[in-house]
Order: structure tokens, then C-alpha cells, then sequence
């Protein structure tokens, strides 16, 4: 079994050193570029995107562009660690003194309910999703806490000493029981042990000699339990939670054979398993269904806390070292195993494009790299201790042309042979296919070695004979053109050359000489680089003018900054075969070309280039290699930089309370200040800032992380929205912040002053004009007099007829209560006069007002009915209702403006009618501003009723019909809405009954039709 241990581990250490040395690039922090101590315990990045680091000194914050550290007051120790965040975004954290802090206002605070119960210990604590606080401390109970509260409440009673506490969900959280060893689970006050089983599924009897700490993968996958620090005789503890039970992580094998305890670790749900340890961080690599080791990081460093950003960065705190952040994983360094100089000496590069890079120096060493092998295959002496100027390898001859300071070519086996004749500071080779190498230095030069090549450079070219020409063993030059020249391209497929001078680019062709201009600004080309692509397009990389494109030699586009270029200064460009690549600036830049146009990819120290100063660029079998400043990287060419994450935008209201509402700002203080800041962690300071203030000026302007922005003296009497926005380096905004307030204008603006000036200025002009309104207002009260006389006439009118039909309507019930008294029926004569006083007394109440409301005109009419109904005993039946829809209170007629109706229907339809008598009323609003009342009796009718009538009084008109007649005349005079009266009589032809309908049409005076009443009916 041993022996099986050992080879294993003998594997895995010539798997460590055949794989390690190409480490991920990455950023170093520490006290030497801001960050306020090396010590680092925990890393969080919270909801709105900032970096917060638990540090010995305490919370600090990073944007991406600086570090700050957040301080405050009664602490008993300033470390801090194990940083979360609640629901409502305010962070949380513990220090080793027993205190749970948070932070508010860029200030840390204590959590006071907390500090009765600490004991002096050290505790740990967990904050749900809820806001609840979880706490314990070694030798007391689960303590809950809601923010708000003063009083805890305690989960579990059991007094044995718990650490490593964690949130499962809101009901369930984990901790480790050091008295029985195990790891427990608390769920709504039940404390269950959990399980662990090996792989296979066996029941592990583990004992737990150390807290064990638990966190969830990047994605929240899955849940991921470790022992920190076992003890010596104690092997690695990993273990997965999966159904209720802990089963052993499938790395855990390899820790075991190399020996590894977890200090730290994160799974980013895409294979990546990153393990802090002690000594460095492991990263791990899932694929086709096991873990490899891939790569040891941070080699010494002890990593406390490993997470990746939202951005797809991972960053990784020491103890000792600060802090380390891999913007990605697909850009690589060379390390100095694999390249043993020094990194910063590496200068130009080229390749055969097969299987060996070439490496110059800025000493005499120049390497070959071997790609496949991937190991430095032989170090050349280069004769001279500077940078090379030039460095191309001939895919012809196989050989490797450099220039330092003067010409050396290695033969196909490396051998070195130098031309002290030509020394011209050449910039830049080209091989023909032809066998001529065009150079370029202080001129445009082609060096040959065949009579026929001379023959056809003579035939194409002039030759510039300022300078000699040159010859040296097998070697002759010819001049071109002998100016300044910094780029050159032979063009097979035209059989041109192309030279990039320093004042144009110039084509050669037939003894000819063309320079290429800009086709809209009429200005030449400065050609920094030259390359073909593959459809046979020219790229004229230019000092200041981006990339031109030349079918032949006409151009056909331009690319600068304007449209996709990280900058215009081009300084080299490769062709691949599916892309052209390009350095721009400080940026390394991929473009496809499309049909409909550019398709453009960036990289820049963001994304893991080690320094903005690059040297070199070369493509070889899919590989992008970079030599910059700090040393030699590489990634594959369809990696993708873009970072697709918006960054943050945080606006502060300077000396504005609760800053995110609208605030209104005094006259006298109508200045303002804004403080932005946000969060890029990949931007490493180059975030961009923009702001406005609409009300003010609608253009955005710039700003930096961290500016006071401020705006005094603001106009008076306006709104103005203050907006911000932030930009990384992929072009991604954040979304807007916006701060409303207004000015309010001085008290002399104000609405009472001006209304008091105007007051004051009507009062001046009535007074000036007060005796023509006099003269005025005299002839109009005239003419209202005289209306008003006509009006008193007509109320004057109308109360005579009131006052006559109400002894009329008495003179009727009289005679009722006399012919009881004559049938000597007392008991209906009292009960007819008791339901007549009542009767009485309301039309007494109601005989002062010209109108009333409906509820009280009902009531009358019900009293008058009760009283018919007694005198007709049984032989008479009545129905009176009211839509539900009618509000009777709020309804207002005239006064006794139906009765009269009903008393005529009594008298001349059912008196005379044998059988039963039926009387039906009706109120209805089938239109908005009427009230319809249907009177129907089963009378015998009008005709019949005048005909009897016409019998016993031939010469006597009914009062009741002329007052009531002579009364709607009265009503309805200079009305607009008057009361329509409409009869219909039923002969038993057009109905089953005889009898008779009066539709009365009455307008509202007032009132409303909202609330719902129930009918009134009796039989």
C-alpha cells in the first residue's frame, strides 16, 4: 500500500513539474500600490459590485481603481473577517475580539445587542437571506437575531462548543460539535448529526478535530465543506453536500497524495477547483470525469480567501502578500523555469510558424523555444548586448535573419554568419517568393544573390544610386529608394512593393513610383506596418491614421479609433488565417473582417497582458504569443476578452440626507456638490465617468472616480435631475443614477407677493375706474329689479295655488274621516285621524319651501295613500317604488307635485270601478338629469270617468286638474328643463285591463342619484 502512495505521489510530482511553469498572468496588490496592509484574511465582492477585503486593520473597500479603508469606533481589534451581506445589501463581518461589526455610512459599527453575550470568545456568525443573524461562540447556545431586536433568540440549548456555523436556508444551518466530533444540522430546533460516506457510499466514521467551514461554489451549485488546519496525524477533509449527506470530494485523493490541507477554496461550476493552502493555491482541473492537477499558484504565498468576481476574475488573499487577481484564466506567462532570463529583457519575436518561437533579448541571448515540447531548445549567441531592431525568419530557406548591429542570418542548423556590410538599422525584412529580401533602415533596400534577381529588379525598379551598394560574400543590395523607411511588402499577387516611409507610402511598380493618399483628406499615408491578408487586401498600419485597407492599390476603407480601434498609433501587425492582429496603442487587438464590417476583440493589462508597453506580436498554430515589458504570455486566438458585466454608478448627494430621494434647496443656498464613484474591478482605473445636470445642461461630461462635482449658484425656480453613468473598458455601461431637486425661488418670487402686488395694482386701477363701473351697476340693478319683479310675481303666483290645494287635499280627507263618523266606524275615524294629523303636520313643514327632497315627498304620499286605503278598506290596493339606483335624500321636485296625479287616479279612475282597484307608482331615472314617475291605475279610465262626470256636474271643472295645470304653467316658465306630463289610456283592446298611465317627467332641482335606497311597497 505504501509503495502504491509513493508512486503515486512520484506521478504526481513529474506532473507538477511537466505542467507547471505557464501560470495565468496576473496583478499583484500590496502595500506598495495602496492597499493599506499585506495582512488579508477574507474577500467579498458585494451586490453592487465593489472588492471588500477583512484585513488586520479592518474593512477595506477597492472600486477597481483604489483601496479604502473603512474605520470606526469602539472596537476592541481592528481585523476583520468573514464578510457577508444581507438582504438589504449592508455588510456584515466579525473581528477576533468576540464583536460582530457591520458597516454604515462608510463607518464600521458595533452590532450592540450582541455584546451582553460574547463572553470573551471567539465566535462565529452567519447572516441568512432574510436578515437574520446567527451567532455562537464556543461554549454558548445558537444565538438568532433580528436586526431590529435587543433580545436574542436561542436555537439550540445544547451547551457543547459549536463553531464553523452556516446557513443552509432559512430553516436550516450547519455548525461543528467539538465535543462529539460530528457535524451537525439545526432545522426548526432539531439538531440532527450528518452523515459522511466515502465515494462509493460507505459510512465514514470521520471524527471532526477542527472546525469545519462550509461555502457554495461560484454558480451556488453545490455546497463545499472543509477541515481547516487538521491536526498533524489528520488527513484532508473535503467533502460535497448532496441529499442530506456529506459525501467525500472526488479531489480529495489527490490531496491525500500530495499531501495538502485546505486553508481556502472556491469551485467556479466550470471545472476550475481552486484549493488555498499554506504554500500557494492549487488549481485544479475536472475533465472527462476526474481531477488533474493543472498548475501550482502563488508558489509560498499563504491563501487565505479565494472568490471570483462577477466580471469572470478570480482573486485570491494571503496572509502575508496581499492580494492576487487573475483576470482570466486563458492568458498565460512565462515563467523564468521556462524562459530563464529575465523577464523584462525579452524583446521582438518571430517563429517558422510551425514549431519553434524565436526570442530575442536585449542581451546577446537569443532563445528558440520549442513549442511543442515546451521547453527552451537552444540559447544563440547574438554577438551584440542590445535589443534587436529586426527579427523575421525566411520560410524559404528556412533561415533566421537579425539585426542588431549589423546583419546575421542563422543557417537552417543555426549557425551564425554576420554582414558587417550591411548596417543600415534595419527595421523590417520581407522575403519574396522570388528569393529577394526586401529591408528597410535609412532606405528601401533589396538584397540578393542571383544574377536574374538583379535582372528583375532593374526591370521594376530605379535604383537610387545616392548610396553605394553593397556586397558582401553571396550577398548584394540594390536601392530602392534610400529615405527613411520603417515597413516594406511585396505584393505577389500585383507584383508590387510597398514601402512605408516617414512621409508616405509609396508603391513600386513597372519603374514606377506611387504614393498612397487618404482618399477624403487628401493627406498621405504614414505607414508604420505593412501585411497582406488573405483575399489580398493591403494593411497599412499608420503613426496617428489607424489601418487602411488597399485593393491593389487603390484604397477601399479606413479603421481608427472612431470605430473600433483601441488607438490610431499602430505598431505591428500579423495575419493568421482567420484574423489580422494588431498592437494599438497599449492594447493587443484582433479584428475579422465581415461583411458587413469589423468585428473587433481587445486586450489590455485588463484582461491579463502584463504591461501596457508591448514589444512583439506572433501567431503560430492558433497560439497568440505577446512580449511586453514584463515579460513573454500567450492565449489561444478565439479566447474572448469582452467583459459583458456592467460596471457599478454611485452618486452621494454632498450634505443631502437620504441623498436618493428629491430634496428642494433654499434661494440662499441654491449650490450643490455630487460625489461619484463605482466599481470596475477589471478596469484597474480606467473606468470611465460621465455626469450631467439636465435643467441645467443636457451634454454629459467627464469625471473621475472619486470627483466633487459642483454647481453653484444655480438658477432660481427650476427642477434639475443630476445623472450618472459609468463605462469600462468593453464599452459596457452601468445603468443611470439620478438625483432629483429643485431651487426654490426667493420670497419676493413667491405666490402671496405677487398676489399682494396685485391686489394692490387692481385696487389702484378699480379706484380710477370705479365711476364708470357706478354708472354701470346703477342701469343694471334697474333691469334686475324689473326681473326680479316679474320672479316675485310668479313665486307669488305658485303659493296662492299651493295654498289653495292644500285645503283643497284637506277638504277631500275631511269628507273620508265624515263618512267613517256617519257609519259610526270609530275605530277606523281614529285611526284616519291619526294617519291625517300626520299628514297634516308634513304638509305644514313643507309649506315654506318650493322644493323638497323625493324621501320626504315619498313619505307624504305614503301617508295620503294609508289614509285612501282605509277609506276603500280592503277593495283598494297600492304598490309604491323607487329604483335602488335613486338617492331619495339628495333628490329634490316640487313640492306636491305628484299627489294631485294620485288623488285623480283615486277618484275619477278607481272610485267608480267595481272589483278589485290596483294603483301603481313608479320613480325611475332613465336619463341623468329627469326623475320619470309612472302614476297606473286599473281604473275605468278617462273617457268613462268624464262621461260620469259630465252626469253629475256638467258645469264644474275639477280644481284639483285646473291648479295643478296652472301650476306646471308657473313651474316650467323660463325654464330650459321643464316637468312634461304625458297620459295613456288603456280600453282593454291594447291591454288586458282597463285604466290609465300618467308618465310625469320631472327635472332634478338637486341632488344626486349615488346611494341605493329599497323599494317602499304595500298592499
Amino acid at each position: 500500500m505504501n509503495l502504491v502512495r509513493y508512486l503515486f505521489l512520484y506521478l504526481a510530482i513529474l506532473t507538477y513539474n511537466n505542467c507547471f511553469g505557464q501560470l495565468p498572468s496576473f496583478h499583484h496588490f500590496d502595500v506598495n500600490n495602496g492597499l493599506p496592509t499585506n495582512e488579508v484574511y477574507n474577500l467579498y465582492q458585494d451586490s453592487n459590485g465593489f472588492l471588500w477585503l477583512g484585513t488586520e486593520l479592518g474593512f477595506v473597500r477597492y472600486n477597481g481603481t483604489n483601496f479604502k479603508l473603512i474605520n470606526g469606533k469602539g472596537l476592541r481589534g481592528t481585523s476583520v473577517t468573514d464578510i457577508q451581506e444581507d438582504n438589504s445589501g449592508k455588510l456584515w463581518a466579525h473581528n477576533f475580539s468576540g464583536q460582530v461589526l457591520y458597516i454604515s455610512n462608510d463607518t464600521t459599527k458595533v452590532f450592540e445587542p450582541w455584546e451582553p453575550y460574547y463572553k470573551k470568545q471567539l465566535i462565529d456568525f452567519s447572516v441568512d437571506r432574510t436578515g437574520r443573524i446567527l451567532i455562537v461562540n464556543g461554549h454558548n447556545f445558537i444565538y438568532e437575531f433580528k436586526q431590529k431586536t435587543r433580545l436574542p433568540n436561542i436555537l439550540a440549548e445544547e451547551s457543547n462548543p459549536k463553531y464553523g456555523i452556516f446557513h443552509l436556508n432559512t430553516d436550516s444551518v450547519f455548525y461543528t460539535d467539538l465535543t462529539d466530533r460530528r457535524i451537525k444540522i439545526l432545522t426548526n430546533g432539531r439538531i440532527k448529526t450528518v452523515v459522511c460516506r466515502n465515494k462509493k457510499g460507505e459510512l465514514l466514521q470521520t471524527e471532526i478535530k477542527n472546525t469545519v467551514n462550509f461555502t457554495r461554489s461560484y454558480k451556488e451549485k453545490k455546497i463545499i465543506a472543509f477541515q481547516r488546519q487538521p491536526s498533524i496525524s489528520d488527513n484532508p477533509k473535503v467533502w460535497l453536500y448532496k441529499g442530506g449527506e456529506l459525501i467525500e470530494h472526488p479531489v480529495l485523493e489527490l490531496l491525500n497524495e500530495l499531501d495538502i490541507n485546505p486553508t481556502s477554496i472556491l469551485d467556479d461550476d466550470e471545472g476550475n477547483f481552486f484549493i488555498g493552502t499554506f504554500q500557494g493555491c492549487y488549481w485544479f482541473k475536472y475533465s472527462n470525469g476526474i481531477f488533474n492537477l493543472k498548475d501550482l499558484l502563488f508558489e509560498g504565498n499563504a491563501i487565505s480567501s479565494i472568490i471570483k468576481s462577477k466580471d469572470g476574475g478570480y482573486w485570491f488573499g494571503s496572509l502575508k502578500n496581499g492580494v492576487f487577481h487573475i483576470p482570466n484564466l486563458s492568458i498565460l506567462q512565462f515563467s523564468q523555469k521556462e524562459i530563464p532570463v529575465d523577464p523584462s529583457i525579452i524583446g521582438i519575436l518571430s517563429s517558422n510558424r510551425k514549431d519553434k518561437l524565436f526570442i530575442s533579448t536585449y542581451k546577446k541571448d537569443l532563445l528558440v523555444w520549442n513549442i511543442q515540447n515546451r521547453r527552451i531548445e537552444s540559447v544563440l549567441d547574438s554577438k551584440f548586448n542590445r535589443d534587436a531592431q529586426a527579427l523575421k525568419f525566411n520560410p524559404y530557406t528556412n533561415e533566421l535573419f537579425i539585426f542588431k548591429t549589423f546583419l546575421g542570418i542563422y543557417s537552417p542548423k543555426l549557425k551564425y554568419k554576420q554582414y558587417d556590410a550591411f548596417n543600415q538599422a534595419y527595421k523590417d525584412f520581407y522575403f519574396a517568393s522570388n528569393g529577394i529580401v526586401y529591408v528597410t533602415g535609412s532606405g528601401l533596400t533589396a538584397i540578393y544573390n542571383k544574377p536574374e534577381h538583379l535582372t528583375f529588379l532593374e526591370s521594376q525598379y530605379k535604383q537610387d544610386t545616392i548610396f553605394q551598394v553593397k556586397s558582401q560574400g553571396q550577398f548584394s543590395s540594390y536601392n530602392v529608394l534610400i529615405q527613411r523607411c520603417k515597413s516594406v511588402l511585396y505584393d505577389e499577387i500585383n507584383k508590387s512593393l510597398w514601402g512605408g516611409f516617414i512621409d508616405g507610402t509609396y508603391v513600386f511598380k513597372d519603374k514606377k513610383q506611387k504614393n498612397i493618399i487618404d482618399p477624403i483628406s487628401k493627406k498621405p499615408i504614414i505607414g508604420n506596418a505593412l501585411t497582406q491578408l488573405a483575399n489580398g487586401w493591403i494593411c497599412i498600419g499608420t503613426i496617428e491614421q489607424g489601418i487602411y485597407f488597399a485593393d491593389n492599390d487603390s484604397i477601399i476603407g479606413n479603421l481608427t479609433s472612431k470605430n473600433g480601434l483601441y488607438s490610431d498609433r499602430i505598431k505591428k501587425m500579423r495575419v493568421s488565417d482567420k484574423y489580422l492582429w494588431i498592437i494599438a496603442g497599449e492594447a493587443v487587438q484582433r479584428i475579422e473582417i465581415k461583411k458587413k464590417g469589423f468585428d473587433i476583440m481587445s486586450y489590455t493589462i485588463h484582461d491579463g497582458l502584463l504591461s501596457k508597453e508591448i514589444n512583439d506580436i506572433e501567431v503560430v498554430n492558433g497560439d497568440v504569443y505577446i512580449s511586453t515589458a514584463r515579460g513573454l504570455q500567450v492565449f489561444k486566438e478565439s479566447f474572448s476578452s469582452k467583459n459583458y458585466y456592467p460596471p457599478s454608478i454611485k452618486v452621494n448627494a454632498i450634505g443631502i440626507e437620504n441623498h436618493k430621494q428629491s430634496t428642494s434647496l433654499n434661494y440662499k443656498s441654491n449650490s450643490i456638490a455630487f460625489q461619484i464613484d463605482g466599481a470596475a474591478l477589471k478596469s484597474r482605473g480606467s473606468l470611465k465617468f460621465y455626469y450631467r445636470l439636465i435643467g441645467l445642461d443636457s451634454s454629459w461630461n467627464t469625471a473621475i472616480a472619486g470627483q466633487t462635482i459642483r454647481y453653484p449658484n444655480l438658477p432660481w425656480k427650476k427642477n434639475y435631475t443630476f445623472q450618472a453613468k459609468s463605462v469600462h473598458e468593453d464599452g459596457i455601461e452601468s445603468v443611470t443614477s439620478s438625483f432629483s431637486f429643485s431651487v426654490n425661488e426667493p420670497w419676493w418670487y413667491s405666490w402671496w407677493w405677487i398676489l399682494v402686488c396685485f391686489i394692490g395694482l387692481a385696487g389702484a386701477v378699480y379706484l380710477l375706474v370705479q365711476r364708470i363701473i357706478t354708472n354701470n351697476q346703477n342701469k343694471m340693478n334697474l333691469r334686475i329689479k324689473a326681473i326680479q319683479t316679474q320672479e316675485d310675481l310668479r313665486q307669488s303666483q305658485l303659493a296662492s295655488l299651493k295654498a289653495q290645494m292644500n285645503p283643497h287635499f284637506m277638504f277631500n280627507a275631511l269628507n273620508s274621516i265624515q263618512e267613517f263618523i256617519v257609519l259610526n266606524e270609530k275605530k277606523s275615524a281614529n285611526r284616519y285621524m291619526g294617519k291625517f294629523a300626520d299628514l297634516m303636520r308634513m304638509i305644514l313643514d313643507q309649506s315654506n319651501h318650493e322644493t323638497v327632497s323625493l324621501e320626504d315627498e315619498l313619505k307624504m304620499i305614503h301617508l295620503y295613500l294609508e289614509l285612501e286605503a282605509l277609506r276603500f278598506e280592503n277593495g283598494f290596493q297600492y304598490n309604491l317604488e323607487v329604483d335602488p339606483d335613486i338617492d331619495t335624500l339628495y333628490t329634490f321636485i316640487p313640492a306636491m307635485i305628484v299627489q294631485p296625479y294620485i288623488e285623480n287616479a283615486i277618484k275619477h279612475g278607481l272610485l267608480h270601478k267595481q272589483g278589485k282597484k290596483e294603483l301603481t307608482i313608479q320613480f325611475k331615472q332613465t336619463d341623468p338629469n329627469y326623475l320619470l314617475c309612472q302614476i297606473k291605475d286599473n281604473g275605468i279610465g278617462r273617457k268613462k270617468s268624464l262621461e260620469i262626470n259630465g252626469l253629475r256636474q256638467k258645469k264644474h271643472t275639477s280644481f284639483a286638474t285646473g291648479a295643478t295645470q296652472k301650476r306646471l304653467e308657473l313651474l316650467n316658465q323660463g325654464r330650459k328643463e321643464q316637468i312634461v306630463v304625458s297620459y295613456t289610456d288603456y280600453d282593454g283592446s291594447n291591454y288586458p285591463e282597463s285604466g290609465t298611465e300618467v308618465n310625469l317627467k320631472i327635472p332634478l332641482f338637486n341632488g344626486s342619484t349615488s346611494q341605493t335606497k329599497s323599494n317602499i311597497s304595500q298592499t
